[in-house]
């Protein structure tokens, strides 16, 4: 069974309906809110339950409310996607008033003291916390099982944005945090040795928490403390997803947090990491407001299209086996205070599509109605302010009925193989923000994957995202080469790990640093690259020169940039990897400048602009591996150099990896994505025109000799296809922000 009819027997896509009710809003005006979303093609609503107003007595449960709202919906044919308010505290979730006068210590500390920031926060630790949030999802679920109408729940929304409730510093996290070490470590003695600090007692850890003072320069206590943090907030969510599931086994459970972790640095410093909280869901869900990163500006697909993209493959990838799904799509500019994010009605139709395109099983929109008050006053809705339907409601209405009559097929259909993957390790996050003592160095990371991605995505090449989890586990060996973009600290076995998959015919590209340390710098590599792969890469460092772009930028998608890194790069000779770059091309390297001994077996392919190597490449086995001495990715990332992009995709046709689809003729539009699915033993084909002008396009599917038909699933028409030189092609016509989807068919 497919990930999507495993749950759904039809493609969800519905609307937030009021999740903190307006009593401005009438009962009446509700009931004809439902009818008018069921007449826009949605097929169901996003209804909240709130601890604080169902157990109003403890121990008394009251779903009086929610079953009249749950009512209506099934009178109008809709489903319902269930929040359960019980974790987040504050203002927007707090648990009952007769809850928090009975535990008046639950409240998040740190270091011993109530934090002003987060005082409102309850900790998810707290014994009397998590028996009440369990007893509330319980009760919950055991009133609702054999409710049909119910879609899903959602058991923690948004988990990432209250970052330091999840990093509690009372008594119960710091107890939990031992059980942790006790079982990484298996002795103290073993933790002394790790933390070069004479612990006397388990106990210690709990009196003096992670700031214990291992002094300048080792820093392993506080990797081990934000790695406890992403495991215990997973932890959390899986107990809350185990209570609903022993009572309903019947309802799928997801927790969504905002956009991805990949690109995306306030995650990671919340203590959350979407692929161990996806282990702990049936479904991993995002909510997803792509202007976010870059300020809350107007959407703009045509040049950051990669990224839109970049956090849905990474939440894919984050869901592994299991289905991933848009709880939350941005369906117009936030608020009457920031109206810069506006969305046109081909824009919320476009992110539809784009989204189903790169996996999505379901979505949910946020809102129905535009707020009417509040932070985000005026802001999102699918409506005027008295609720009657706008051009946005009729774009989704249209997006819905496609949706609709070919549920199975987007249910089912799983995206074409990806050849190629990228490295993440989400510790390289945690060392530069927490280590470097300058937390906005994280960009270093995020835009050398980025860059990576970026060209990668512009060639219409298919690409995974991979955890070190991943290759331990065997899963590299699914893929032809591997991106490692600022793999800074890289444990030996996975090391080894790689330099086998390259031994055995796989291509490797990593650019500086490379494996400096292990994730928990238990020990520094004394040669660099370390863990055995200069002899991988044929090279070593003998020094390090930093770059004129070497200060982190606070607003990583905003900042315009050119070259101006003081770093040239000269391509100086052929290779397979460079075959469609000339000799004499240059580029501009960023961050550093790695000065290299070539080894043995090492052939220079570009020097910097004194003269020393910059790009070696090497064979090993029956694969080969590229290595550049500055941050490539992040090269391309801010300067946008067509040598650099040419470098990351060169090694594709080295690699011998074949795109499923490739554009053979273009006119028009010039930002084109293709996305390729297997549905059965048929294709289905995206062609997202992210241009502003109408794109004329001939395409090639890279299909063996056979009979073909093609139809085109927007306009339910017949398309001609023809066979050329092992590729079926198809032609065209897109007009600008839009898409089309081609349902080719084997006969």
């Amino acid at each position: 069974m497919s990930k999507g009819s495993k749950y759904f027997k039809e493609f969800p896509f519905g609307v937030t309906y009021q999740h903190w009710p307006d009593p401005s809003i009438t009962e009446e005006e509700r009931i004809k809110d439902f009818k008018r979303i069921s007449e826009c093609g949605l097929n169901h609503v996003w209804l909240s339950l709130h601890w604080a107003k169902v157990e109003r007595k403890p121990g008394e449960y009251d779903f009086s409310d929610i079953e009249k709202r749950i009512k209506i919906a099934k009178t109008y044919g809709l489903k319902v996607h269930l929040v359960l308010e019980g974790y987040r505290g504050g203002d927007e979730g707090p648990p009952p008033t007769w809850f928090l006068k009975t535990y008046k210590d639950i409240y998040v500390k740190h270091d011993g003291k109530q934090d002003p920031y987060v005082s409102s926060m309850i900790c998810q630790n707290h014994p009397a916390v998590k028996e009440g949030v369990r007893k509330f999802f319980e009760n919950t679920a055991e009133y609702f099982k054999d409710e049909d109408a119910i879609l899903l729940y959602n058991m923690y929304w948004e988990p990432n944005v209250w970052g330091p409730a999840f990093t509690c510093k009372c008594e119960y996290t710091m107890k939990e945090y031992v059980k942790w070490l006790k079982a990484k470590y298996g002795s103290l003695e073993k933790l002394q040795k790790a933390w070069s600090l004479p612990i006397e007692d388990w106990d210690d850890i709990v009196e003096f928490k992670p700031e214990m003072g291992l002094g300048f320069p080792y820093r392993t206590a506080i990797l081990d403390w934000r790695s406890f943090c992403f495991y215990n907030f997973a932890n959390i969510i899986k107990e809350g997803t185990e209570a609903i599931k022993r009572k309903d086994p019947n309802h799928p459970v997801l927790s969504h947090p905002v956009l991805s972790m990949v690109p995306f640095s306030y995650t990671v410093m919340s203590g959350t990491d979407d692929w161990l909280l996806a282990k702990s869901v049936d479904i991993l869900g995002t909510s997803y407001y792509p202007t976010i990163p870059t300020n809350r500006g107007p959407l703009k697909p045509e040049t950051e299209g990669w990224l839109y993209a970049e956090m849905l493959d990474a939440l894919r990838c984050a869901a592994q086996e299991k289905p991933f799904y848009i709880a939350e799509l941005q369906t117009h500019y936030r608020s009457r205070y920031h109206p810069l994010d506006r969305f046109s009605p081909e824009d919320l139709s476009l992110l539809c599509w784009m989204s189903v395109a790169y996996g999505a099983k379901g979505i949910t929109m946020w809102k129905w109605r535009p707020f009417l008050r509040g932070l985000q006053l005026s802001g999102r809705g699918l409506t005027s302010f008295d609720g009657i339907p706008n051009e946005r409601a009729e774009a989704v209405s249209k997006v819905g009925a496609i949706l609709k009559k070919h549920s199975r097929l987007f249910l089912d259909m799983e995206p074409a193989k990806a050849e190629a993957a990228i490295l993440f390790n989400p510790m390289t996050y945690v060392k530069l923000i927490y280590i470097t003592q300058v937390p906005e160095m994280i960009e270093y990371a995020i835009t050398s994957i980025n860059g990576f991605y970026k060209a990668l995505w512009e060639s219409n090449a298919p690409v995974d995202f991979i955890r070190p989890e991943d290759i331990r586990e065997g899963k590299l060996n699914n893929y032809k080469i591997l991106y490692m973009p600022f793999a800074i600290n890289l444990d030996k076995d996975l090391a080894e790990k790689i330099i086998d998959f390259v031994h055995r015919g796989g291509f490797v590209v990593a650019d500086s640093p490379c494996a400096l340390t292990d994730d928990f710098e238990y020990a520094g590599y004394k040669v660099m690259p370390g863990a055995g792969l200069d002899e991988l890469f044929r090279c070593r460092e003998i020094d390090l020169f930093s770059g004129l772009d070497n200060a982190p930028s606070k607003t990583i998608y905003l900042e315009k940039e050119v070259p101006d890194s003081g770093i040239t790069i000269n391509i100086t000779a052929s290779h397979p990897a460079l075959r469609d770059i000339e000799v004499g091309s240059t580029l501009h390297g960023s961050l550093y400048k790695e000065k290299l001994k070539v080894l043995p077996g090492g052939e220079i392919l570009g020097t910097f602009e004194d003269g020393s190597p910059a790009i070696i490449a090497s064979s090993y086995g029956k694969g080969g591996a590229i290595f550049a001495g500055t941050c490539l990715g992040r090269s391309y990332f801010k300067y946008n150099e067509e040598t650099c992009r040419k470098i990351i995709t060169g090694v594709l046709k080295w690699a011998g990896v074949m795109r499923p689809v490739e554009i053979m003729e273009a006119y028009g539009g010039k930002t084109i994505n293709l996305r390729l699915h297997n549905y059965e033993k048929d294709k289905i084909l995206f062609v997202l025109n992210l241009s502003k002008k109408h794109a004329s396009l001939k395409l090639g599917l890279r299909l063996p000799g056979g009979k073909y038909s093609c139809s085109s699933l927007m306009e339910n028409v017949e398309v001609p296809v023809s066979y050329e030189n092992g590729f079926l092609t198809i032609k065209s016509d897109v007009p600008s922000l839009d898409v089309k989807i081609y349902y080719v068919k084997g006969e």
